[in-house]
């Protein structure tokens, strides 16, 4: 795993690459399935204004596979996100977020995307309420797309 970080500047800018290289080996009956793994992404943030920060990744992945003494296909996944974080004081803090990933080239129609819009109110004791609401949409092959919507409400306390 290789990670390289660059801060752009003092307000929340900057910008990451990450490399990492894996295999895993899992038995199936007499056998193992190995799989050999590659992941890129770049990722960056940069503050446009002082109270909005914009944020946006991207990653690609490969996935060689080798089960029952034969190699099978090479797979592909990618996907990227957008996301626009506005901060108006130090007491409320906004966010929308847009991500799209496709898991295989190998599979046509199994696309997963999400929109999210969340809050963060933080309290002077350390209790902070962060709120969330998501529409995800996936792909499924032979079904019609699936449609989640969820809505999340999270108490934390840091002290």
């Amino acid at each position: 795993q290789l990670f390289f970080n660059q801060i752009l500047t003092d307000s929340g800018g900057g910008v990451s690459l990450y490399l990492y290289k894996g295999s895993l080996a899992l038995p199936t009956g007499d056998t193992f399935f190995r799989d050999s793994f590659k992941r890129y992404a770049i990722y960056g943030s940069y503050p446009v204004v002082k109270s909005v920060l914009l944020l946006g990744g991207y990653q690609r992945g490969t996935d060689n596979t080798f089960a029952s003494g034969q190699y099978g296909g090479s797979t592909s996944s990618k996907g990227y996100f957008l996301e626009a974080n506005y901060i108006p004081s130090s007491e409320l803090a906004l966010i929308a977020r847009y991500d799209n990933f496709d898991p295989s080239n190998r599979v046509d129609n199994n696309k997963a995307s999400a929109i999210t819009i969340g809050a963060n109110k933080p309290f002077d004791n350390g209790l902070q309420f962060i709120t969330q609401y998501q529409h995800r949409t996936t792909q499924q092959v032979a079904k019609a797309d699936k449609k989640d919507n969820t809505f999340q409400v999270r108490f934390i306390w840091i002290f």
